[in-house]
């Protein structure tokens, strides 16, 4: 029985004030040879480091089904500030269990979170 090819996705999550990149395996497929790239640096810990040069975005052997990370970039408010453009392309080349390649690319527009009012838990 043939498994069902990986899907892989990088998205952005604001929770608080906080901006968040998730990167996740939502399938019950296996991932070998992930890497990802993004159009732009992406700034964090008050620009202190570029998070698109992390090493689990440069060559993840391998990536379990359901696998997901959530990195913590920054204030969301702080990060926009650093970007070049607002919008982020983001590629994501892998390979399932047979060997057989993949090449996503998604586009994320981060101008949306510019005006959305922050609410912070006491």
């Amino acid at each position: 029985m043939t498994q069902p090819p990986p899907n892989l996705f990088v998205d952005f999550v604001l929770e608080e004030d906080g901006l968040y990149l998730h990167f996740a395996n939502a399938s019950c497929g296996e991932a070998y040879e992930v890497s990802v790239s993004f159009s732009q640096p992406l700034l964090g810990f008050n620009r202190s480091r570029d998070l698109s040069k992390l090493r689990l975005f440069q060559h993840l052997t391998y990536m379990a089904p359901h696998k997901a990370f959530m990195i913590y970039i920054d204030d969301v408010s702080l990060f926009l500030k650093t970007l070049k453009e607002t919008t982020i392309r983001i590629t994501i080349e892998y390979q399932d269990a047979e060997k057989k390649a993949f090449k996503k690319e998604i586009t994320h527009n981060l101008a949306i979170y510019q005006d959305l009012p922050i609410i912070l838990k006491p």
